[in-house]
């Protein structure tokens, strides 16, 4: 696969493949036809209980779960929530909102309740389906939304709402599953990202968009490959892998644990997995780490980095710890739906972000708006071969990154060089990206001003070996008044998300 540029246009474009399957073919119609074509196989290890679990059961339970939900009246019109670690059951949720075409709003386990506000005010979700832990944040949410709202647990019964089981069970005939049709601006997930400016917003991607991207295969995939999967549904990488082992019949291990270094050695360990998906900040940790020796990550064929920046020295060290496997690093975005290059070795003369990917067009974009020339800097820009569909009730914010001819700005600053690979070269809009999420300056900023002894703020990245860039904050109090890094930091961690924590602490000014 090749990129190739257009010299009179100063555009790139990937490899110009078609999609594999017809435009008005569901996600969810695709998972239930390869779930039943293997029933047998193990689609699915859930580390923490032990469940096994094969095809066929996920099978059942989306179809039980799917008729339970369409009983109750829920249809694609509906918006439906989930807030919830890898569990055994999460797989048939997702799958069984897919089934039905429902817009699925994946949240994140570390939202505060105010972020939560936020966001169920823009998607309005009319059931929630969560682990237990998370029900008071739904109930304090729920007072200051103006709308009323099912919530069903899915780890443990509790007496006041409703439990997964009551969805798992039979339906008498007549709420069959039938897979409707979807078209381009029929939305599948909504992800909450902070995308590169404002407060948490609600972005919205196509059924489309997803079936595109996701099968642009590995070199291995084949019978009895495992993956590891650590990150939950509500990350991009966390659902799409979700869907992703389904279509290929690649056996995922989850756990409902975060990375930590002590619980990935253990799965390595004992499961032995083929593919294992990371983040530099990971990297960083695994290499490290007292256990790892030569033979540590042997049953590694692929590892998939993401997220961030991963340094050229980074990456020779990590690779010589795997001597069976490739590294794999990904550029993209939320907004784009996945990759827009990917890297590994051989594949490019330089090290870089790697060669387009298929149905991606890039243009790099300088302070005048003019296209660049190969091995001339500027913006990222980019334009996928289906559209994006914009933040969820959010015209204004989708308008200033999508431009009026299609172009996606990134917000990124890059090059590509007279080979075609593409080379990242920094930020142009004011974010942090801190392993790996994306920290919006201007909300912790506003936060730390409410404080009665703090006159102005202004919150900056710190570069960091490995987390990239970490949030710190330059403080001005005000005459008479005093407030210290410790009372800053705690405001930060209690009213915004954790990514957001002032790791850099404060410095204060005159």
């Amino acid at each position: 696969m090749f990129t190739t540029y257009d010299s009179d246009k100063r555009i790139w474009s990937g490899p110009q493949v078609s999609p594999y399957y017809h435009e008005s073919v569901s996600i969810g119609r695709v998972i239930y036809n390869s779930l039943l074509s293997d029933r047998e196989h193990i689609a699915q290890i859930s580390h923490n209980n032990g469940v096994i679990a094969t095809n066929g059961d996920i099978l059942d339970q989306m179809l039980k779960i799917a008729c339970n939900l369409k009983a109750r009246g829920f249809n694609r019109n509906c918006v439906i929530g989930i807030m919830a670690k890898n569990s055994h059951l999460l797989a048939p949720i997702i799958f069984a909102c897919l089934s039905l075409t429902i817009p699925l709003h994946l949240l994140h386990t570390s939202l505060t309740v105010e972020e939560l506000m936020c966001l169920m005010k823009k998607t309005r979700p009319s059931i929630i389906f969560c682990d237990s832990k998370f029900y008071d944040s739904f109930k304090k949410a729920s007072k200051n939304l103006k709308y009323t709202f099912s919530i069903v647990t899915i780890d443990q019964k509790l007496s006041e709402v409703e439990y997964i089981d009551d969805y798992l069970q039979e339906i008498a005939s007549g709420t069959d599953v039938k897979m409707e049709d979807v078209n381009e601006d029929t939305t599948a997930l909504i992800l909450n990202t902070s995308g590169t400016t404002g407060f948490p917003k609600a972005l919205k991607l196509s059924h489309q968009q997803i079936l595109y991207k996701i099968l642009f295969r590995h070199e291995i995939l084949g019978k009895d490959i495992m993956f590891l999967q650590f990150f939950d549904c509500a990350w991009f990488c966390g659902v799409m892998m979700y869907i992703w082992t389904t279509l290929t019949r690649v056996t995922r291990i989850i756990t409902t644990h975060p990375f930590s270094i002590e619980v990935f050695f253990k799965l390595m360990k004992k499961y032995k997995p083929d593919i294992f998906f990371t983040f530099p900040s990971q990297v960083s940790e695994i290499l490290s780490h007292m256990d790892l020796h030569s033979n540590a990550l042997s049953s590694l064929r692929e590892c998939i980095i993401a997220g961030s920046i991963l340094s050229e020295s980074m990456y020779k060290r990590f690779q010589a710890f795997l001597p069976n496997g490739k590294i794999y690093i990904d550029y993209g975005l939320s907004e784009t739906c996945g990759p827009v290059s990917k890297y590994t070795a051989g594949n490019c003369s330089t090290y870089s972000i790697g060669k387009l990917q298929p149905g991606i067009q890039v243009r790099i974009v300088d302070d005048c708006g003019t296209n660049c020339p190969p091995g001339k800097s500027g913006e990222i820009c980019v334009k996928s071969k289906f559209k994006f569909l914009g933040y969820y009730n959010e015209l204004e914010l989708t308008k200033e990154l999508i431009d009026e001819d299609g172009w996606l700005h990134t917000g990124d600053g890059g090059l590509i060089d007279d080979q075609n690979d593409l080379h990242i070269i920094g930020r142009i809009k004011d974010i942090i990206i801190c392993c790996p999420q994306n920290v919006l300056p201007m909300p912790i900023e506003q936060l730390i001003e409410t404080h009665p002894a703090v006159k102005v703020a202004c919150v900056i990245g710190l570069p960091h070996d490995v987390y990239g860039e970490i949030p710190a904050a330059a403080v001005i109090r005000k005459k008479d008044s005093y407030v210290s890094d410790d009372d800053i930091k705690e405001l930060v961690a209690t009213k915004l998300s954790s990514q957001n924590n002032l790791h850099g602490g404060s410095l204060f000014c005159r």
